[in-house]
């Protein structure tokens, strides 16, 4: 984990124990001590490095396995700015095979790097501020969002430009792949989209790279937006088909993420309450909803042909406190319920509950341990905590 503190952290999943705290530094002589947070920053497993920058500074190269520094990564007009702009946004390529660092600046200039050698591979320099980058799990394609919500997709070694998607004044705030490559997603104000442009199956990964030379750059508006309730949560099923939606008003809907299409509502909290956090079992097909006045409600729904249906009530639970966090078990038998100061477990089978008190507000966020279907793991600012 890499942390404010300038500190690199590795922990033991199943102990909880930390095995290496190593503070980074931006000097070759690890003389240089860091008092200011990271305003960016990046992890490449593959290769082993860590790129950090700090507001009006180059970008960092920081070697983490052995705990040395590489060097910086320097934009070319930096050198005659007295306050360089710095990175808004860094992201490495993932794919092992390549060693590339491309980095976003709020000049509207987009640079890819050799992270090791700090030279410059390739750019592009666009008309509005670039906010945030995101690189296809396959190495081949970057796509940037700016500031006026407009998305753009480049080859990622070469910034050759091949596909263009015009916003609607929304800045894009994040930008993700999906694991298949042939889809991506944004986040602009209240709207997320999803999108599967064709140029992203030339990109696949059955295709070689190099073959996008006769890809003529296409230009899209952005779909006009349907205006409907103010969506404040959503949470995607197991299979990718559907994405589920919490509105303002208290309406639990789907929407098919092939097509954008909207089902009927599942069911509905009080309608002054929005909900606010969302939590699903793929195994069991069960949905777990909680509102701002802290009511969960919990529904087993049924699939079929037309798409998803709310069968049965399971639980319908109030909290004394805000809902922070919702999470099934594994096997879908009991849900847990997050407030600031109480975590309860309920159990379906039985109808009991367990519960955690804190003496202070709590701030940690609960996952299910990874090789342990019966145990959970609390991941606090200091530390990580096993429970069964």
């Amino acid at each position: 984990m890499a942390c404010n503190d300038n500190h690199l952290y590795l922990h033991a999943v199943e102990s909880g124990h930390c095995l290496k705290q190593d503070p980074w530094y931006t000097d070759i002589d690890n003389s240089r001590s860091i008092s200011r947070v990271p305003d960016a920053i990046a992890f490449s497993l593959y290769h082993g490095l860590l790129a950090f920058t700090y507001r009006g500074d180059h970008i960092i190269i920081w070697d983490w396995k052995n705990s040395e520094f590489i060097g910086t990564c320097e934009r070319p007009s930096a050198k005659q700015e007295r306050l360089p702009f710095h990175a808004s946004s860094i992201v490495f390529n993932p794919w092992k095979s390549i060693s590339l660092l491309a980095a976003a600046y709020e000049a509207g200039e987009i640079i890819v790097f050799d992270p090791r050698e700090g030279d410059i591979v390739s750019t592009y320099k666009a008309e509005t501020d670039t906010q945030t980058l995101a690189c296809s799990p396959d190495g081949k394609t970057l796509i940037s969002g700016d500031s006026l919500g407009t998305v753009r997709i480049f080859e990622s070694s070469t910034l050759k430009l091949l596909h263009v998607i015009y916003g609607q004044d929304k800045h894009i705030v994040a930008l993700s792949f999906c694991g298949n490559n042939l889809r991506f997603v944004d986040i602009r104000g209240s709207e997320c989209n999803i999108w599967e442009p064709a140029v992203l199956a030339r990109q696949s990964a059955k295709e070689d790279a190099s073959d996008t030379s006769s890809v003529d750059v296409q230009e899209l508006p952005l779909p006009a937006v349907v205006q409907t309730d103010d969506i404040t949560a959503v949470l995607g099923d197991s299979r990718g088909g559907h994405v589920f939606c919490g509105t303002a008003d208290g309406f639990l809907n789907v929407v098919e993420s092939h097509n954008n299409r909207r089902s009927l509502d599942l069911y509905h909290h009080s309608r002054s309450s929005a909900i606010l956090r969302l939590a699903f079992n793929g195994a069991k097909h069960i949905l777990m909803s909680a509102d701002s006045s802290s009511r969960t409600l919990v529904f087993q729904l049924a699939r079929n042909i037309a798409g998803w249906k709310a069968e049965t009530l399971l639980l319908d639970h109030r909290m004394e406190e805000a809902v922070e966090q919702l999470l099934f078990s594994p096997d879908g038998n009991q849900l847990l319920i997050v407030t600031t100061t109480t975590d309860t477990v309920c159990f379906f089978e039985t109808g009991a509950t367990e519960s955690i008190y804190w003496d202070t507000q709590n701030p940690g966020v609960w996952a299910n341990h990874p090789q342990h279907r019966d145990q959970l793991i609390l991941v606090t600012k200091l530390r990580m905590r096993i429970y069964r």
